[in-house]
């Protein structure tokens, strides 16, 4: 059985018309249809579950992304890294990886360094970044946090400020706001 997150997850879908909501798998939802602007170059958000979310992501400019989602993640949406790394492929999308564990704010920490250094080396390369989790709660925003905090040098408030105002569901795991304190 799916997790909670996937059998209840309420997401954007764009129609023929106006947005809609509708209760969907999490396998065929579409929750990037409205990726968080932090930075002109930096976006965050929810993880692509389909071939068309990654083409949306192309559509806005997007021309790497960075995903922080496990193997585990991916199964519980019915994907593997093979498959939305062809998505990507396919829309001329760079694309890296950091694996950090779901619900865990020592998996962030532990691999915030990594992750951090990743994202800097997009930006730097020119690219506009997505960068997301599975729900863009938790593991993104304190990805993005400790960037505008460690390469930005933004005073906490700050860097928090732009990233909830953003992406108000975002949720920066406290031991992580400690961290960057």
């Amino acid at each position: 059985m799916p997790p909670w997150w996937a059998r209840s997850w309420r997401t954007w879908r764009w129609t023929a018309g106006p947005l809609t909501t509708s209760p969907c798998s999490a396998r065929r939802a579409s929750p990037v249809i409205e990726p968080a602007r932090v930075l002109p170059t930096l976006y965050i958000g929810a993880a692509p579950a389909t071939r068309d979310d990654a083409a949306l992501l192309a559509r806005r400019g997007v021309s790497a992304v960075l995903s922080l989602q496990t193997d585990g993640d991916l199964r519980n949406l019915g994907l593997t890294w093979e498959v939305v790394l062809g998505w990507y492929r396919r829309e001329g999308l760079a694309a890296e990886r950091v694996p950090i564990e779901d619900w865990s704010p020592e998996a962030v920490i532990a691999h915030l360094s990594q992750a951090v250094e990743a994202l800097e080396r997009l930006l730097d390369a020119g690219h506009t970044v997505y960068l997301h989790c599975t729900a863009g709660v938790n593991r993104s925003p304190s990805v993005a946090l400790a960037y505008l905090r460690r390469i930005r040098r933004e005073p906490l408030g700050r860097a928090l400020a732009r990233i909830t105002r953003s992406r108000p569901q975002a949720q920066p795991y406290p031991e992580v706001l400690a961290l960057l304190r």
